[in-house]
């Protein structure tokens, strides 16, 4: 939902990352928006396959401050409609950023994005790409907003004092093919969130970074599944004949409106020992007042610098992550879940290639533990049902080696590329086994290209702007004195896959 536009750098950690980021257990990707123009306006439109947009950028108060503003709108369902298809998402989405200096030392920062989606799954039939897929009405929307101050105490501290809002929003309508429905959720999540992070430069050898957050967490859920029962049938029959009922599933329905709270504290030291050589060390402790359960996570990192741009990076330590809030909240007995926790080790290899250009290979290894996981996953009865009790008894691991390059828009092309190949299996407590899971893809390739075409330099285009049936029409025509075209690509290695048992005499399909 990001516009690649407003992206200024980007920081991707495999894992074991700095206290910082935290309640996550996997990996983190830290995305820093550019300021917008504090010179010139500047504004351009552009379309492609998905959608088309606006944006515009420029200077406020004289060039103290500058803001850089953004719309898209996706066209998709206009095109793809001539097909047949009707599963076809509509979306738009809007972001934008002002920067303003109140003083020398002091700069406020505001930064929004909001997206909403929609889309309708009706009579798609049994054949195609549908799989006999049920009849959704799917409406969603999401915003994030906050406000920073950054303050500079002279030299000797940096502080980032920020206060935000996110908001996430859904409605869902399953239905039959009478229009009965089936399953519906109106659910809404909020957090409300007031974050420091403050950098002290004690000498040229030793920083310590520190901060900590708190967030109050308004949660409002509606979930409702109506019953349903699988029969028994006679085979013998051709077609075969009902003849009971094998097994009722009651009506499942969740009501909560409930406000919890979490609270994080970290504390980093960053060491220079020698001029090549960098130690960070941390620790960070987080807390979930709806599981009344905190936990403390240690961090280490050592970086190398081995002189023209690269640098040799080691880090391991402990990463946890909450159980999400729909998902403590489907069953009162999920107030007993932990903490996901992971142990990680990364090594990797970072290059500074040019200043508009760096590229990082990382190769990682993660061992899982208390991971969520529905109660029926734990039993071997194939018509066991959980009713969104989860029990804090998965674990696995994850291995692989990731491969990233970025360049920044400059010498009139910009790209990104990243390949990543990793195996993750999970346990089975059923059989004593591992598994391949659910997002195993071994392979995610991703390639995105842009290039800037600058008209205004050539003399055809500056002759072409002169005349008067090009004045009349510019504002319609996709050539401007200034063009971006870019491109993305993006290919993912199959999704493992179970194939269930197909059981004639109840007419029902099963995962045994």
């Amino acid at each position: 939902m990001v516009n690649t536009y407003f992206i200024r750098r980007v920081d991707f950690y495999a894992g074991a990352f700095p206290v910082k980021y935290g309640d996550r257990a996997s990996s983190v990707m830290d995305i820093s928006l550019r300021d917008g123009n504090r010179e010139h306006y500047t504004g351009h439109l552009y379309m492609g396959m998905a959608g088309a947009g606006a944006m515009m950028e420029g200077p406020i108060a004289r060039g103290k401050g500058a803001f850089i503003l953004s719309a898209r709108k996706s066209f998709l369902d206009l095109i793809i409609s001539a097909t047949g298809l009707t599963a076809v998402p509509k979306y738009y989405d809007l972001q934008g950023k002002i920067t303003y200096d109140i003083s020398p030392n002091n700069r406020l920062i505001i930064d929004g994005i909001y997206g909403n989606d929609k889309i309708s799954i009706e009579n798609e039939g049994e054949g195609g790409y549908s799989r006999g897929a049920q009849n959704v009405r799917s409406l969603s929307h999401q915003y994030a907003v906050g406000a920073t101050l950054q303050t500079l105490f002279g030299r000797r501290a940096l502080s980032h004092l920020t206060v935000s809002q996110t908001l996430n929003y859904w409605n869902q309508y399953v239905y039959n093919d009478s229009g009965v429905p089936y399953y519906t959720n109106l659910s809404t999540e909020i957090e409300r969130t007031l974050k420091e992070n403050i950098v002290f430069f004690l000498n040229k050898r030793l920083e310590v970074n520190t901060g900590g957050y708190v967030k109050f967490i308004p949660l409002k859920y509606n979930e409702w599944r109506d019953s349903f029962s699988i029969y028994r049938y006679d085979t013998s029959y051709s077609p075969s004949r009902k003849i009971g009922v094998f097994m009722t599933f009651p009506v499942w329905q969740r009501r909560v409106r409930q406000t919890t709270l979490k609270l994080a504290a970290y504390g980093q030291f960053k060491w220079f020992p020698f001029p090549r050589l960098t130690v960070t060390t941390g620790l960070r402790w987080d807390y979930l007042r709806y599981i009344h359960k905190g936990v403390v996570d240690p961090r280490v990192g050592l970086s190398y610098n081995l002189g023209k741009g690269m640098k040799l990076n080691l880090a391991f330590g402990r990463q946890s992550q909450s159980p999400a809030y729909i998902e403590l909240t489907s069953n009162d007995e999920n107030k007993n879940l932990d903490y996901k926790q992971t142990k990680q080790v990364v090594f990797g290899l970072e290059k500074l290639f040019r200043p508009d250009m760096r590229g990082t290979v990382e190769v990682f290894y993660k061992d899982y533990r208390r991971v969520p996981v529905p109660y029926s996953w734990t039993t071997i009865d194939p018509y066991d049902r959980s009713d969104g009790r989860l029990v804090s008894k998965g674990k696995g691991f994850a291995k692989g080696i990731e491969f990233f390059i970025q360049k920044k828009m400059s010498g009139n092309f910009r790209l990104t590329l990243s390949y990543a190949y990793s195996n993750s299996k999970g346990f089975d407590p059923r059989f004593n086994n591992y598994y391949n899971w659910d997002y195993d893809y071994r392979h995610i390739f991703t390639f995105i290209g842009g290039v800037r075409f600058n008209f205004y330099k050539h003399q055809w285009y500056r002759s072409l702007s002169g005349k008067l049936m090009y004045k009349i029409f510019a504002w319609i025509l996709p050539l401007a004195d200034q063009v971006d075209a870019s491109i993305r690509w993006r290919y993912l290695g199959g999704r493992p896959y179970t194939k269930p048992n197909y059981y004639p005499n109840y007419r029902w399909w099963f995962v045994d």
